[in-house]
């Protein structure tokens, strides 16, 4: 088989620096090729293309083993190997491998670091090293065409890479949930102060809900946390919707039955209401968090900011809030087969929610009825 010394598709070594050719030459002249020169079944060179060189040049024979490659990336892959293998991967060789590929070869870092048979973000960090005027503006692909380089793009920290995997879960999560089949969420018509009265004491996981606003509402937040003191689980929580206005009140009521633990800040999208009387635009809801007795159950951290997506349906219920603001807290207060309460449960749009999580859920309502 005839070597294609003239062509080098899978040479990643760059050119040898004068000390190391004269020592090389002068081996082969002395001893000739002691390592075989590796060859596709094409006849292109793997490995050996110095060895080659040099030989051919003093007219020595130069040794050849075929091997049966399944592409050019299995080629390129092989080759990488054998030179790393010879070679410590020090940092100036990687950015030597790394130079070749990219801008002799126009390959895309995903691509490289495959080759290489190093992590993406290695092969980041040693492209860095490499003058911004050699790169090329576009990367080749397998099909020839030659395209922009944004795949070239940073490498994720471990933080944004949780954060995107989190996001991403989440939003398969929600397709699960937009998908599925209605949930029949069990809803008791009437005040939950009455409806509710056969709970066992210490049997629920969590209270979420969302009741009315205003200073009329002010008691049904105090007879929240005392319904709540009962009916939770020792260190379970009530995560309760609140106004801006009533706080200094209902927050200290409150407290007289739960610990307070927390104000979480729902973000609201646009537009944003204005509060008559008042001159304020409403940015954000708050969201109260009290567990009964000393500590919280479940430990996983919970982030105190949310941010609501996307506006809630208001068709059915001019109360109702999205679902998806409620993934978070369903998730880090509960675990799968735990209880929830929403006294105050509306169009019961949550408790859907909160089957297709795998949690049990219990609502009330007054049917309708609403405190102005």
């Amino acid at each position: 088989m005839s070597l294609q010394e003239d062509s080098a598709p899978f040479q990643l070594m760059p050119t040898l620096d004068a000390a190391t050719e004269a020592a090389l030459r002068a081996s082969i002249a002395e001893f000739g090729v002691k390592v075989p020169v590796l060859v596709d079944q094409h006849g292109r060179i793997i490995d050996g293309h110095h060895r080659i060189r040099i030989a051919s040049e003093l007219g020595v024979p130069c040794e050849s083993m075929v091997v049966v490659v399944d592409d050019d990336e299995h080629a390129m892959r092989l080759a990488a190997e054998l030179n790393l293998v010879r070679r410590h991967m020090t940092r100036d060789v990687l950015r030597a491998h790394v130079e070749i590929l990219v801008v002799e070869r126009g390959m895309i870092l995903t691509a490289v670091a495959k080759a290489l048979g190093v992590s993406y973000g290695t092969v980041w960090n040693a492209k860095q090293l490499i003058s911004p005027d050699k790169l090329p503006k576009g990367a080749v692909g397998r099909d020839g065409k030659v395209r922009p380089r944004k795949y070239d793009k940073r490498p994720l920290t471990l933080k944004e890479y949780r954060t995107e995997r989190r996001r991403d879960e989440l939003a398969a999560q929600r397709q699960e949930y937009d998908t599925a089949p209605t949930y029949r969420a069990p809803v008791r018509i009437g005040d939950f102060r009455e409806v509710f009265a056969d709970l066992e004491p210490g049997s629920v996981d969590l209270i979420l809900t969302d009741p009315p606003y205003g200073r009329r509402a002010v008691p049904l937040y105090t007879d929240l946390a005392v319904f709540a003191a009962r009916v939770l689980k020792p260190g379970g929580s009530l995560i309760a919707y609140a106004g801006q206005s009533t706080l200094h009140e209902v927050i200290p009521n409150m407290a007289e039955h739960l610990r307070y633990w927390w104000t979480i800040c729902l973000l609201q999208g646009s537009p944003t209401p204005a509060i008559p009387g008042v001159g304020v635009f409403v940015g954000w809801k708050p969201i109260l968090w009290f567990v009964n007795g000393g500590t919280r159950v479940h430990p996983r951290m919970l982030n105190d900011v949310i941010k609501s997506e996307r506006p809630p349906d208001q068709t059915t219920h001019r109360w109702a809030q999205s679902v998806a603001q409620i993934e978070g807290l369903i998730e880090s207060l509960t675990d799968p087969g735990d209880l929830i309460v929403d006294p105050f449960a509306g169009t019961a749009a949550w408790g859907a929610f909160a089957q297709s999580m795998n949690r049990r859920w219990l609502g009330s309502d007054l049917g309708g009825a609403v405190i102005p």
